[in-house]
């Protein structure tokens, strides 16, 4: 973006809600750089190769991780971004986060803490505190999921034969209970 005056942070912000506000997530734009002018090529088109990196993706001006918690996260965050750092409470998706990385990073969370976070709960804010917050306050080992339990296979119509084939019957009839 091109600001208009040198309060581009704020201009930044203000884009940012306005685009959420008009755009489905997918569409808005992960990263802004205010830039002096687009430079353009000489048919007078922008010149995307001449255009600058995105630098604001280490989300500096942010507080640091300040627990060990929010260390080892923002250490997987940073690796799965390929950033140098991260602050405790920028929002992981105007870094250019995405549900994919976001289900990378609860797996890292229960092969280092042993604690499952529940997908649903790191979306709801997906800040580097609140992540800590939610692995703090879990139980180490305590799936959030229902465990897989093994099915009676002696309900099923058809016998086994002593080569291992299932015999169907010939006809089955449908038995309704009276009432």
């Amino acid at each position: 973006m091109v600001p208009a005056d040198r309060n581009a942070p704020e201009q930044a912000a203000d884009l940012r809600r306005h685009a959420r506000e008009r755009l489905p997530d997918y569409l808005v734009p992960s990263v802004f750089v205010a830039v002096p002018a687009l430079p353009l090529t000489v048919n007078g088109k922008v010149d995307r190769a001449a255009l600058p990196r995105p630098e604001d993706l280490d989300g500096t001006g942010a507080a640091p991780p300040a627990t060990d918690t929010e260390h080892a996260i923002a250490r997987f965050v940073c690796d799965l971004l390929e950033v140098t750092d991260v602050g405790r409470r920028v929002d992981l998706f105007d870094l250019g986060w995405h549900s994919l990385l976001m289900t990378r990073l609860a797996q890292r969370i229960q092969e280092r803490f042993g604690v499952e976070v529940p997908l649903p709960e790191l979306f709801l804010e997906p800040t580097i505190e609140h992540i800590a917050a939610l692995v703090d306050a879990g139980t180490p080992g305590v799936a959030t999921t229902a465990a897989i339990t093994p099915v009676d296979r002696g309900r099923y119509v058809g016998q086994r034969a002593a080569d291992g084939a299932v015999r169907l019957p010939t006809a089955i009839t449908a038995v309704r209970p009276t009432p």
